[in-house]
């Protein structure tokens, strides 16, 4: 979307070095800018054209927070659950935070296990869905009047990222008693 109202334009990529090249060309300015969080068939974004997916994804907004929230907030609440996060991202009204699974088709099992964390992180629950989108860094946020830039606030900075288990999750975080909580 080039501004709140009009232009709209779906890509796809290969991979996402691709997107990133798309996303930081230095001769175009992009706003609203969104990327799924499964890769798809290429023929939409709808639950029937998801393949993997190889993220999780929680949205915070700072509207559902006290005035003062900020991603130290967040980064407390998944020390608390003894979780580690890969990127936080200030999606200019709020956070993005992104944690790395082994790459899976297993979209149910991924969806259950974003809902019971995002549960316990507090996270926006709206946000929680197998066709997820969220914005790409370095992009613009129009959202309202002025635009706010997309930008990366903090990272997994080894050379070797450790990748979640979408089994071990949904079962540490997915289970009967977990589900009564």
């Amino acid at each position: 979307l080039n501004d709140k109202t009009s232009y709209r334009k779906v890509s796809y990529f290969n991979d996402i070095d691709e997107l990133v090249n798309f996303t930081t060309n230095k001769y175009k300015m992009f706003n609203n800018t969104f990327f799924n969080l499964a890769t798809t068939n290429k023929m939409g974004g709808a639950d029937e054209n998801l393949i993997k997916r190889c993220v999780l994804g929680f949205d915070f907004d700072k509207k559902n927070y006290d005035y003062d929230f900020t991603h130290h907030h967040i980064i407390e609440k998944f020390k608390e659950l003894k979780l580690w996060y890969h990127a936080i991202v200030d999606s200019g009204n709020g956070y993005h935070v992104y944690m790395v699974i082994e790459p899976t088709n297993d979209l149910e099992k991924v969806q259950e296990v974003q809902k019971s964390i995002g549960k316990l992180l507090g996270c926006d629950m709206n946000a929680t869905l197998k066709t997820q989108i969220l914005r790409v860094p370095y992009t613009f946020n129009l959202k309202q009047d002025k635009a706010k830039e997309v930008r990366i606030i903090s990272q997994f900075h080894k050379t070797t990222i450790k990748k979640y288990d979408i089994n071990q999750l949904h079962k540490k975080y997915c289970s009967e008693f977990r589900k009564n909580e």
